[in-house]
């Protein structure tokens, strides 16, 4: 029932939550929190749109940021760049045969890609803008060589290693049990786990914010080397 209430919630929920050029809007949780939870899970398996951005998760950003360059990858939608004002890149992995055969596969839309997304890797990203914070919302991690297929990864993947060995802060968000499966969060990353982080994941207790602090980071070209090894 409360898929067929969702399924019958799209059209209402593409007014309220996508603007008129059809991007996604940034809404306080409690907004968020008056959908029906059904409602949003089937809308984003439809629209391909993971992260439900929140002004109290943009604020947050804003304040983890200080002031200084900041960069998004792997930014899907770029509701929170646009609302942050920085740059968001995207691969657009959804462009490889064996991606797109994997999200047909489980029944959800390929990812949707804002107006506002540059198409770039995220290192080749990192490498342009030379950002102090990089943030990633739901993106999964890069599987590292002898791996095998599977939770820890893909190989079209973040590589959360690199990044978080170039920039002073790497923000990564996302559910726990999917995308924490890399070697990066052996580094003891923060966890945060607050009410206002919103997705269209039917596990909200699995939401989480992760934070790694880097005092001496190093060139981004250098750490990418480790990839080929």
């Amino acid at each position: 029932a409360d898929v067929a209430a969702g399924i019958m919630q799209q059209g209402r929920l593409d007014t309220l939550l996508l603007d008129r050029a059809g991007q996604l809007q940034v809404l306080s949780a409690a907004a968020f929190a008056s959908f029906l939870p059904a409602a949003l899970v089937v809308w984003g398996q439809a629209r391909g749109i993971w992260l439900l951005p929140t002004c109290e998760l943009v604020e947050w950003l804003r304040a983890q940021m200080g002031g200084e360059p900041a960069l998004e990858v792997a930014a899907g939608a770029g509701a929170l760049a646009r609302e942050l004002g920085i740059p968001a890149t995207d691969w657009n992995t959804g462009r490889f045969p064996l991606v797109r055969a994997s999200y047909t596969l489980s029944g959800r839309a390929l990812p949707a890609i804002g107006i506002n997304v540059e198409e770039l890797e995220a290192t080749a990203a990192v490498e342009k803008y030379q950002p102090q914070t990089v943030i990633a919302a739901f993106a999964t991690p890069w599987r590292e060589q002898g791996q095998p297929a599977g939770p820890q990864g893909a190989p079209w993947g973040l590589p959360l290693d690199v990044l978080r060995g170039a920039v002073r802060r790497l923000i990564h968000i996302g559910l726990t049990g999917i995308h924490d499966r890399s070697s990066c969060y052996q580094m003891n990353p923060t966890i945060l786990r607050p009410s206002w982080l919103v997705s269209t994941s039917p596990r909200p207790e699995r939401h989480y914010i992760a934070v790694w602090q880097n005092d001496k980071p190093k060139p981004i070209a250098q750490l990418r080397a480790s990839m080929a090894r």
